[in-house]
């Protein structure tokens, strides 16, 4: 294999978890940034996949889209736990990480909630809920005594959090005692303290499908929906109304209190992406080799950035949508 290429921007952000990955398994790598804005990156960006980075290329192969990277890493180098119940923990884990990362993305970019909702509010909740979760399985890391790809995320994401307030892993001594053991890896550790010193910032029988209920009850779920009705698995369909009696109830043993979640032989998946990679994965609907299931990966993420863009645009920008409305004569 030719060394691989990663394209990103001349900061931490999505690619950190990239970099971090191949610095800690001695994968050679070529490290290659762009400055956000400038003349390079405009001509660069017309040459990638989605128009974004962070983007892996090697063998005449691009993948874009981190999550799609980080997976294909991990099946390629072995660092996707032992079996499909543990890769669809860490894929769930990771999407959960993620979503934790784009609340604190709101707020540092976004300017949504005030520092003190950040910190003492929003990302405590989000890590009591992970701190949960990576008590289930014993051992120093995420899985057991082996490090996988979801560490790498966890980890990145809680020394951000760290940089913004000191105490802020307190109060979680599991994922405390993980950051501190991630920063003494030998392979990582002169590269974190030169980045530090640059300031570089239930049991069912058939699986059951919890889901929002909506105006439009369609929404992250229906991916689910229609891939189970067309190859005609059986699934029992639960729906919530969103902001009914019910739902705040649910919420509390859901495991990153949101839908949708599946459940199924005592084992529950949350996170669109990790419910459909696992359903892709059973039931044979993830390509034929590596090169296709990450093709696949890649396109399901394209596609999901492109729904947040129509989510923006629907739920959070009433302006633009007033503006978008046609007019009556």
């Amino acid at each position: 294999m030719a060394v691989p290429q990663l394209y990103y921007f001349t900061i931490r952000g999505f690619g950190e978890y990239i970099r971090l990955l191949f610095l800690d398994n001695g994968i050679k790598f070529e490290d290659i940034r762009y400055q956000y804005g400038g003349k390079e990156w405009e001509d660069v960006k017309k040459t990638m996949i989605f128009g974004q980075m962070p983007a892996l290329k090697y063998d005449g192969k691009e993948i874009a889209q981190t999550g799609a990277i980080m997976r294909h890493l991990a099946r390629v180098h072995n660092l996707n736990g032992s079996n499909e119940e543990e890769a669809t923990f860490l894929d769930m884990f990771f999407e959960g990480v993620r979503d934790v990362r784009m609340k604190y993305v709101r707020y540092i970019y976004m300017d949504e909630g005030t520092r003190d909702d950040i910190v003492n509010k929003t990302l405590p909740e989000s890590l009591a809920n992970l701190e949960k979760l990576f008590k289930i399985h014993s051992g120093d890391f995420i899985i057991g005594n082996k490090v996988n790809y979801a560490d790498y995320i966890l980890f990145e994401e809680l020394d951000v959090y760290h940089t913004l307030d000191a105490h802020i892993l307190d109060k979680f001594p599991a994922l405390k005692a993980f950051w501190e053991r991630m920063w003494k890896r030998p392979n990582l550790k002169s590269y974190l303290e030169k980045r530090a010193a640059d300031k570089c910032i239930y049991f069912c029988i058939i699986p059951q499908l919890y889901s929002k209920d909506q105006e439009d009850p369609r929404g992250l779920g229906e991916y689910i929906r229609l891939l189970y009705l067309d190859n005609k698995i059986e699934f029992e369909d639960l729906r919530y109304n969103l902001g009914g009696e019910e739902w705040p109830e649910v919420k509390k043993n859901m495991i990153f209190r949101q839908l949708p979640a599946l459940k199924h032989n005592g084992q529950e998946i949350a996170q669109t992406g990790a419910i459909m990679r696992h359903l892709a994965r059973v039931h044979d609907l993830n390509g034929s080799n590596e090169e296709e299931a990450t093709f696949l990966d890649m396109f399901f993420e394209g596609v999901r950035d492109s729904r947040m863009k129509y989510l923006r645009f629907i739920y959070f920008d009433e302006e633009t949508r007033e503006n978008h409305r046609p007019t009556q004569n």
